[in-house]
């Protein structure tokens, strides 16, 4: 993801990232399970939901809205050709379901 600098300089600043959440999301909480930083000499920084949570970071929110929260449904599926040959090449299978 990429960030952009609201304030401050490259080795002291505040940063903001955008995460989108698509329109009729399921309602209830996501939390974020890690955060990462990078500067520009490659250091890196990897946090863990544990380390989020030990340093008092906020690593959730709430969709409230109406959602859709049923998964979809597969009324068919089919594979073909139903057998392939690979001892000369490797071979497609299509795959379509309703």
């Amino acid at each position: 993801m990429d960030s952009s600098r609201l304030s401050g300089t490259p080795l002291d600043g505040v940063y903001s990232t955008t995460i989108t959440v698509p329109a009729m999301a399921a309602r209830g909480t996501s939390v974020a399970n890690e955060a990462a930083a990078v500067d520009n000499v490659d250091n890196r920084l990897f946090l863990l939901y544990p380390d989020l949570v030990a340093r008092g970071f906020a690593n959730s929110f709430e969709q409230v809205g109406i959602g859709d929260a049923a998964p979809p449904d597969i009324q068919s599926l089919s594979l073909s050709p139903a057998s392939v040959d690979t001892s000369t090449c490797a071979q497609t299978i299509t795959v379509t379901r309703t």
